[in-house]
C-alpha cells in the first residue's frame, strides 16, 4: 500500500480522536510525501495544517520544521524570502541547533539559487 494512502488513513484516524500532535505530524509526512513527487500545492496545504495543528500542540520544533518546509515551497522561485530570519532566531533561542543548521541551509540554497 502507498505511503500516501496508509498517512491518509492515520490522519482520518487522529482527526477523528482529534489527537493534535499527531495530526500535526501526519499532516507534515503528507507534505514531504507530496513534495517529494513534486506537487507543491498539495505539499503547501498539508505544511500549513501541520503548522497550525503543532501551535495548537504547543509543539514549536515541529512548528518550525513544517513552516521552514512551507517558506521553501513559497519561495521556491521568486517568492520572498521573509520569515527565515524570524525562524532561525527562534531556533536559536530555542537551542534547536539542527533546525536551525536545516533553515539556514535552505535559506542559504536559495540565496545562492537566486544568485546564479
Amino acid at each position: 500500500m502507498p505511503f500516501r494512502t496508509v498517512a491518509a488513513e492515520a490522519l482520518a484516524i487522529f482527526e477523528r480522536l482529534t489527537a493534535t500532535g499527531d495530526i500535526a505530524d501526519a499532516n507534515h509526512s503528507l507534505g514531504l510525501a507530496a513534495e517529494s513527487l513534486g506537487d507543491a500545492d498539495v505539499a503547501q496545504t498539508h505544511y500549513q495544517r501541520a503548522v497550525a495543528a503543532y501551535l495548537a500542540a504547543a509543539n514549536a520544533p515541529g512548528r518550525m520544521l513544517a513552516s521552514v518546509r512551507l517558506l521553501s515551497i513559497t519561495a521556491a522561485d521568486t517568492g520572498p524570502l521573509d520569515g527565515f530570519d524570524d525562524l532561525q532566531r527562534e531556533a536559536h533561542a530555542l537551542g534547536e541547533k539542527n533546525i536551525e543548521g536545516q533553515i539556514l541551509r535552505i535559506w542559504g540554497d536559495l540565496l545562492y539559487t537566486r544568485s546564479i
